[in-house]
């Protein structure tokens, strides 16, 4: 089955101009085997489902309560809603859409790619440089949230065990995350199953944590609770997408794939337990600490109202923070894994060796700027999740569906009115979310407006 997989996925990328003898094509495939593929066979649905969901299950799960407490009660519907447009983005328009259509395709055999990525899917529908502007984006969005995750990690720590210093701490995640990466992704499930083990844990104790606060700190403030702020909603929509900032890695996951058709059951399986999860713990925390629900949960836990630590609570806080942290410690390897793909492409650059040096490369940066921007995690996450996420998950894969998939749409004139609206309803939803979320951001960030930051009643480390 491997040699099969082999020659399925890697002998496209070889038919160039050098097919000429069959001597040529062997010593060609022997430099540009897939580290993908290599030595194993194609996923199963369960370890694609797994991956996917350990992907998502990030940075963004910390931050949900706070994203409700921004919106109100209402957050809960707008993640509903951004959860089922970005799952018809990425199954319709991405995967079954764009990746499969017939120009991707031809594109993808004339490059050294292994699978369509966003790279190839920009190629394909405007030219060299649609490309460098997609992999611009790709690599921003997926760069800024693993900065975003070893920030988190080393913020994790330090709250469970003050005596480490952050930087030591991101230092040690980013060589172990870089080291991850290097394993097939086969392999990576068994981690991914780990820590989605420990995160459902993690997710219990902070919940317990809050109902196990003693009566007396549940004053009148407390109990006084939004259905629907407005003013909280920018900030709360770009909490909510920066969830979903490993979006550009599923193109991976499905190529990865051993029975692609079953893809759009596993993206409804994986994202209806992802809202189950967020939604769940982001109305339970928001219900239990009201105005005094923290932007990382996790400064939550253990903790009165007032934020004096509860000393028969500190085993939780510990537990969750390096629970929490090990859950991104295992998510890091998949995000350095899809942006040294698309460096690889762009750079026309091929062989497994390679690959390592380039994901060796980007996990040191990374890291480095982790660490001199570790004391700038809110600001960080708010652009991140406004403008990056949004333009990765939702501008994009409309942008390579309009060009490689529209034009010669097979159906009647209703049906294809039908997805031009959805469409442009869609790139509507994607450009308000980028503008205003980015504008609040801001705005947040040099103290000339009110927002979320305005409450007063809680409490800040």
């Amino acid at each position: 089955m491997a040699t099969r997989a082999m020659e399925e996925h890697c002998l496209p990328i070889l038919l160039d101009e050098h097919q000429d003898t069959e001597a040529t094509a062997k010593e060609t495939a022997k430099d540009n085997e897939c580290p993908d593929i290599e030595e194993a066979e194609l996923s199963s649905t369960s370890t694609t489902g797994i991956n996917l969901v350990n992907t998502l299950v990030g940075a963004g799960l910390l931050s949900i309560p706070f994203s409700i407490r921004a919106s109100g009660f209402c957050g809960v519907f707008l993640f509903a809603m951004v959860t089922s447009v970005l799952g018809w983005t990425l199954v319709t328009l991405l995967t079954t859409g764009a990746m499969n259509a017939p120009r991707t395709q031809q594109v993808l055999k004339e490059s050294s790619a292994s699978f369509p990525d966003y790279s190839i899917l920009a190629r394909a529908a405007w030219g060299r440089r649609g490309e460098m502007v997609a992999i611009a984006t790709l690599f921003c969005e997926l760069w800024l949230g693993l900065i975003s995750y070893l920030i988190l990690i080393g913020l994790n720590v330090e709250a469970a065990l003050p005596a480490v210093p952050k930087w030591t701490v991101i230092l040690g995640c980013g060589i172990s995350g870089g080291l991850m990466a290097l394993l097939h992704l086969n392999k990576l499930a068994y981690f991914a199953g780990i820590a989605l083990f420990i995160t459902a844990g993690s997710c219990t104790i902070m919940v317990a944590s809050g109902a196990l606060i003693p009566g007396n700190d549940l004053t009148s403030s407390v109990r006084h609770y939004n259905f629907i702020n407005p003013r909280g909603l920018p900030e709360s929509l770009g909490l909510i997408f920066f969830t979903f900032a490993g979006f550009p890695i599923f193109p991976k996951l499905y190529a990865n794939m051993k029975s692609k058709p079953r893809f759009p059951q596993v993206v409804t399986c994986s994202f209806s337990a992802i809202f189950i999860l967020y939604a769940g713990l982001g109305a339970a925390g928001y219900y239990l600490f009201g105005n005094y629900t923290q932007e990382s949960f996790t400064q939550n836990v253990g903790r009165h109202l007032d934020g004096e630590r509860v000393d028969s609570q500190r085993w939780m806080a510990l537990f969750v923070g390096l629970g929490m942290s090990l859950n991104k410690l295992l998510t890091s390897p998949l995000l350095l894994m899809a942006v040294g793909d698309g460096v690889m492409n762009v750079c026309g650059w091929s062989g497994a060796r390679t690959h390592q040096m380039v994901v060796a490369v980007l996990c040191a940066v990374a890291t480095s700027l982790a660490i001199l921007l570790q004391d700038h995690f809110a600001a960080f996450t708010s652009l991140v999740g406004s403008v990056a996420t949004v333009t990765a998950s939702l501008l994009l894969p409309i942008g390579f569906y309009v060009a490689l998939v529209l034009p010669t749409f097979q159906g009647t004139r209703v049906e294809r009115y039908g997805v031009m609206a959805m469409l442009v309803l869609t790139a509507l939803l994607g450009v308000l979310c980028a503008v205003i979320g980015t504008i609040s951001a801001v705005c947040s960030m040099t103290s000339k407006t009110e927002g979320i930051c305005s409450f007063t009643s809680g409490w800040r480390n």
